[in-house]
């Protein structure tokens, strides 16, 4: 028994060959080797990760301040447009249905902008996806329009000024017949209402030149605004990816 229980101690004793060399203890060595060189790359893409991330944390800081700048930007402009329309319409210098459609449009930027700087601010990526199509679509219409604007052509100009002309009341002619020093569309031949003897010529002309000038600043101004719009999408698309891959941001 003494013998017996003797040889038992040796053969579970660490230099014991039966332990050295059992299947059990060579399973149990292999997992320890397995386990350290897990902890060891665990460790060397930690390190990686940290650099990864605080190079991102950087860039998603610069995505959301031009979201930021954009859209207070987007506010203001808003808040001019509205604010001008309402004083044009308070003054009797537009109709109420252009006034509307003016307001309605300001409006509607004043929530894009607040939509996106709330989705920036807080750093929601569900409300940034809302506000990447948004401004996509906002996008291909003011590019479309900007590029028409720019690009039209005088005869469209002359059938543009002879709608507007026709379908104006009598108040307005009167009012750019006043401010034109004008007489009729064409010239005095044409005229609807009674002008100032003095006034020789027709108005068109004096509008078309007119219309030109405020079509290519409109489309300038148009096109800016597109790619800054453009450029809100691609910052916020970066500002989402990059959200993603460092897990640090709530999600809607």
């Amino acid at each position: 028994e003494l013998l017996a229980s003797l040889l038992g101690t040796y053969r579970h004793s660490s230099d014991s060959p039966f332990y050295l060399y059992s299947p059990l203890t060579q399973l149990q060595r292999h997992t320890h080797k397995k386990r350290r060189k897990q902890k060891w790359a665990k460790e060397k893409n930690m390190e990686e990760d940290d650099g990864f991330y605080d190079t991102n944390e950087r860039a998603v800081r610069r995505y959301q301040l031009y979201l930021r700048i954009a859209n207070i930007a987007y506010a203001v402009i808003s808040l001019i447009v509205i604010g001008v329309a309402a004083a044009a319409n308070v003054g009797g210098f537009g109709s109420l249905a252009v006034t509307g459609g003016v307001v309605a449009c300001g409006v509607f930027l004043l929530l894009v902008s607040g939509f996106g700087f709330f989705g920036a601010h807080k750093k929601k990526t569900g409300l940034l996806f809302i506000y990447m199509i948004i401004l996509s679509i906002l996008f291909v219409i003011q590019f479309s329009v900007s590029v028409a604007l720019i690009s039209i052509s005088p005869d469209q100009q002359e059938e543009i000024l002879q709608f507007a002309w026709t379908h104006s009341d009598n108040n307005t002619i009167t009012h750019i017949q006043d401010q034109f020093e004008c007489c009729g569309f064409a010239d005095r031949t044409t005229e609807v209402l009674p002008c100032d003897p003095t006034f020789a010529n027709g108005c068109f002309t004096l509008l078309r030149d007119s219309l030109q000038n405020v079509m290519r600043a409109a489309g300038g101004v148009g096109l800016f605004f597109a790619f800054t719009e453009i450029a809100g999408v691609f910052c916020s698309f970066k500002f989402r990816q990059i959200s993603k891959r460092n897990r640090s941001f709530d999600n809607i």
